[in-house]
């Protein structure tokens, strides 16, 4: 079993006569929320499964995540349009078993759309406690009629430092080509690389 609820509420502020290249307009909207979950401890332990899938994991929770999404828009076509999308949140752990800290990392969901064929994601968690951080996922679009160019940078603390450049060509509709690689550059190797011809069909897609 599991019990929850979420507390938020929204606030927002326009100024519709700011104008800069791209810009009709802006809208600022702020989120504060707190998100409250209990779970039971479970009669079996995840030490004592064999970790087959997230079932698995499943293990006594009693904590409050708190966070503040934000969003700044724009107009785009009369229709809004998210420049920022971004979501900071930390959890606060209301029974920690020994050893293990009250409050847990902080973390980041941001979107950037700069424009309609510009777009960046970052996800991180930084540790509070030790002053580090832990994790870092970010990604990087270009997106154009015939091309496009995703670049995706993960970092892992004392394991991996990833780097996954993606192109994809596409001359006529219907028919791509795209190649990619996996840098590690934690130890200065080239993990893999490929190289694809895709043919699009109505319901179908075969690549080789």
């Amino acid at each position: 079993p599991e019990v929850g609820c979420e507390f938020s509420f929204r606030a927002f502020r326009t100024w519709p006569e700011a104008a800069l290249p791209g810009i009709d307009g802006l809208r600022h909207i702020v989120e504060p929320y707190a998100n409250y979950t209990w779970i039971p401890e479970p009669n079996i332990l995840p030490s004592e499964l064999y970790q087959f899938d997230e079932v698995d994991k499943l293990n006594k929770n009693h904590s409050v995540r708190v966070g503040v999404r934000n969003k700044l828009q724009t107009r785009k076509d009369n229709r809004p349009f998210d420049l920022v999308d971004m979501d900071l949140f930390t959890t606060v752990n209301l029974e920690p078993d020994e050893g293990q800290e009250a409050l847990g990392d902080f973390g980041t969901k941001t979107i950037f759309s700069l424009s309609s064929n510009t777009r960046m994601e970052i996800i991180g968690a930084f540790d509070s406690n030790e002053g580090e951080l832990r994790a870092l996922n970010s990604r990087l679009w270009l997106i154009y009629p015939l091309w496009k160019l995703q670049l995706e940078y993960r970092y892992l603390i004392e394991t991996s430092n990833l780097i996954v450049p993606v192109i994809n060509y596409t001359p006529v509709p219907g028919w791509s080509f795209e190649a990619f690689m996996r840098y590690e550059a934690e130890n200065s190797r080239l993990e893999e690389h490929g190289y694809y011809l895709q043919r699009m069909l109505d319901c179908i897609g075969i690549r080789t």
